[in-house]
């Protein structure tokens, strides 16, 4: 019995003894002359007992058992949920385990058994908006991290839409790589069209430093990288960095957290543990977390410009400017090509496209024409050419494959798309 229970308990005792009026009793309570006289009857015929609530001491019918709350523990502390919050974990209750419970009981049994749930996300600062259509800019970025468990990191490139929080796109490499970042653009391009503006958190690095407007970079030769040609030249998108949109870091960083938790628990339940299997299955992991966590759109009319018949393996082609010899050949990388052209390009520049998924791997593009290229082969140091297919596997690493920060730079062409 608590203070205050034992307090109103020897007034009433007092009161039955005489000590003490009904008024004086009702004062001291704050309780009515009429309830004090009830008490009072209450006491003389039932004792101490009557003071006291029935129900008090008694466990409400509907408290979570002993048991229950012993299992529920147990279960967070196994390795199937241990990396789930509380919403996940409650959700993942109910559907593997048939324990349904409030979110409110389930919070307080994990903190009483002192499982802190992860801190929630604080709120947007409503000064900067979201943009207003499906498709006008996306926030492009990479997370490091051990998505399969164990001790293997590997780095998963995204695309997610500003306005809607929708992500459109998602591929797993070993390493931040240009393939990973080509990936993501062709799945968004192909299934929704191009979107007129991309955020990207390094985007000097990524794309080089054309168009930059700070005295610093102005100071800089223009240059620009394969993945900012096909960005800005062929894809035709603009190009924001955190200057021009400083909210859109929280925002990649907010997404990060979310699919660190999400992703590694979803692939386990899956029984995915390779990164093969888990490209090939993370458009259904797209399609749940865009159901359950996108919000409505202000203009329902998408931004996404249509590719209007355009190749999507030519637009998303490693570019590199070249210029032949007076036999047509030139080298890339110290591989050596001939353009299969009736006219002779000797001398002249030649965009050289590397299709690494296109029906055609190499490509020459010179007076608004595209012409097939002959791969020669690798030049070795005695002056001889690797075979064929150890020469591409040597290729493909080095241009799709290799560190973002390895990735050569290229002279500016503001051409327009082609």
């Amino acid at each position: 019995m608590d203070r205050e229970k034992h307090e109103k308990l020897r007034i009433i005792r007092e009161a039955v003894r005489g000590r003490h009026t009904v008024r004086e009793v009702a004062r001291l309570l704050d309780l009515s002359m009429a309830r004090v006289k009830q008490l009072k009857k209450a006491f003389r015929e039932h004792g101490e007992i009557a003071i006291t609530h029935r129900n008090s001491g008694r466990q409400p019918g509907v408290c979570t058992s002993k048991e229950r709350r012993t299992e529920i523990i147990a279960l967070k502390n196994s390795d199937a949920y241990a990396n789930t919050n509380v919403a996940q974990f409650r959700k993942l209750l109910a559907e593997n385990e048939g324990i349904k419970i409030s979110h409110g009981t389930l919070s307080g049994i994990l903190r009483e058994a002192e499982i802190i749930p992860p801190k929630k996300h604080r709120k947007e600062d409503g000064r900067f908006k979201r943009k207003g259509a499906f498709g006008e800019m996306l926030l492009m970025g990479t997370c490091s991290h051990q998505w399969f468990g164990g001790r293997e990191y590997c780095v998963l490139h995204f695309l997610v839409d500003d306005a809607t929080k929708r992500i459109t796109s998602l591929y797993f490499c070993r390493n931040e790589c240009v393939m990973g970042y080509v990936e993501v653009l062709r799945q968004t391009i192909t299934i929704h069209g191009i979107p007129h503006e991309l955020y990207a958190k390094k985007a000097e690095k990524l794309f080089g430093n054309t168009e930059w407007g700070t005295p610093a970079v102005r100071e800089k030769p223009s240059v620009i990288t394969p993945l900012g040609r096909i960005v800005k030249e062929q894809l035709g998108m603009a190009i924001v960095d955190d200057l021009h949109a400083p909210h859109a870091n929280a925002r990649v960083e907010k997404l990060l957290k979310t699919m660190q938790r999400r992703i590694p628990q979803w692939l386990k339940n899956h029984g995915i543990a390779d990164m093969e299997r888990a490209n090939g299955k993370l458009r259904d992991y797209i399609a749940i977390y865009n159901s359950q966590r996108s919000i409505p759109l202000r203009i329902t009319e998408p931004a996404f410009d249509a590719l209007d018949g355009h190749d999507p393996d030519i637009l998303l082609a490693i570019r590199h400017k070249t210029t032949p010899d007076s036999d047509g050949c030139f080298y890339v990388r110290n591989f050596a090509f001939k353009v299969d052209s009736p006219k002779p390009v000797a001398n002249m520049e030649i965009d050289f496209l590397f299709c690494p998924k296109g029906e055609k791997m190499f490509l020459a593009y010179h007076e608004r024409g595209y012409h097939t290229v002959s791969f020669l082969g690798l030049k070795a140091a005695n002056g001889s050419f690797v075979d064929l297919p150890d020469a591409l596997e040597v290729l493909i690493q080095e241009e799709c494959y290799a560190s973002v920060a390895e990735q050569s730079f290229c002279n500016v062409n503001t051409s327009n798309r082609v």
